[in-house]
């Protein structure tokens, strides 16, 4: 039985930014002074002068004062406490957009594109997801599906009176949009999704179910997608094998939780790792991670990908309208327009010139503006 939603706020208690600031003057750090750079992951010396400012700049007043000035409200569904922002629309009879995060990120990484997206006339709905702070988390691994995860945040969006909506998200979140176009096409509109929501493989049914041979193109971006695993796949490797071993460091170490996340930022994102905005954005989202703990149980769906439903749901089985939103700095780069054209119900396809895996904070205003897009051609 689900609850009522009620506006809500999560605490962020003094003694833990104390805690957080003890652990992180104390910080050992490696002396591998023969790798520099970030050819070998995380930057030692970035890293290094990151932590100094982290600490420097932890104040628990100004990061409640932040956190308090979302519209933040929590739902209990199915006995598992989801905290959502939920953007009015001052429009009447607004359409409804559900926005999914994945990792490593969080809702912070949807609050300008929500802003934004809610001044033009939505209402957005951005949830964080089971296991990411300041949700619960489950306790059967089951519920870390990308099918699963749909149907809670489906639930979400008709409790909360949404009978029709749109979808958009990237990494994980992409995953999660394909099951719910797939479970759930009289809801959902269309999904605006990246190149995550695509199958990487070779025999994958077209759209009408049928198979055939893939041009070479095709076949091409599927080899060199795979093959990007090999260099760059470490994380997600031990992201679905062994989760347990990581998890002591994420919890017990602001150095080893910056480290982890912070080469992926670098890698993935866009926008200067060295501008204030930056900075402010990656100590907010490091601060919201170690403050809920929740850094080892973000990494589960990794874990849960070979269950059932825990990949994507294949195109074939996804009748509603799909906007694809691309960029040659996306994991695997941009794949050939013809094979969204054939694997799904394709009504969108756009390359953005900045964004990368972040379009939504890096390039807000390309997002923003291809989604209304996308929502357009959708709804007339």
């Amino acid at each position: 039985m689900n609850t009522p939603a009620h506006p809500w706020t999560p605490a962020i208690d003094a003694s833990d930014v104390r805690d957080l600031s003890e652990r992180l003057t104390s910080t050992r750090l490696p002396a591998l002074t023969l790798l520099e750079g970030w050819s070998a992951g995380t930057s030692p010396e970035y890293l290094r002068l990151f932590l100094d400012e982290w600490n420097d700049s932890l104040d628990a007043v100004a990061l409640e004062t932040y956190v308090s000035s979302l519209p933040g409200f929590r739902l209990e569904i199915d006995g598992l406490g989801i905290y959502f922002l939920h953007y009015r629309s001052t429009t009447p009879d607004a359409t409804a957009v559900l926005a999914i995060h994945g990792w490593p990120s969080s809702i912070l990484e949807y609050v300008a594109a929500a802003e934004a997206l809610s001044d033009q006339g939505f209402d957005v709905v951005v949830p964080a997801l089971p296991g990411f702070a300041f949700s619960d988390t489950p306790s059967d691994i089951d519920d870390f599906a990308a099918s699963r995860i749909a149907t809670r945040l489906h639930s979400l969006m008709t409790h909360l009176g949404y009978d029709r909506y749109l979808v958009t998200g990237g990494d994980i979140g992409a995953r999660i949009a394909t099951w719910l176009g797939s479970t759930y096409p009289a809801s959902v509109l269309g999904l605006h999704v990246s190149s995550n929501a695509f199958q990487a493989v070779e025999d994958a049914p077209d759209h009408d179910g049928s198979v055939h041979p893939l041009i070479p193109s095709e076949s091409d971006w599927i080899e060199s997608r795979n093959k990007w695993f090999v260099p760059e796949g470490a994380y997600m490797h031990l992201h679905q094998t062994k989760p347990t071993t990581l998890a002591p460091a994420l919890s017990d170490s602001p150095a080893a939780l910056a480290s982890w996340l912070l080469e992926k930022w670098h890698d993935w994102g866009s926008t200067d790792m060295g501008s204030p905005e930056r900075r402010q954005f990656l100590q907010r989202l490091l601060s919201v991670y170690w403050l809920s703990n929740t850094a080892p149980s973000s990494v589960l769906p990794y874990y849960a990908y070979e269950n059932a439903g825990g990949a994507r749901a294949p195109g074939h089985l996804i009748p509603v309208p799909v906007g694809f939103y691309l960029s040659a700095g996306e994991i695997g780069g941009i794949p050939p327009r013809s094979l969204g054209e054939r694997r799904y119900n394709l009504r969108r396809w756009t390359v953005f010139d900045d964004g990368a895996h972040f379009p939504a904070l890096d390039a807000t205003h390309l997002f923003v503006a291809d989604f209304a897009s996308f929502a357009t051609e959708v709804l007339t």
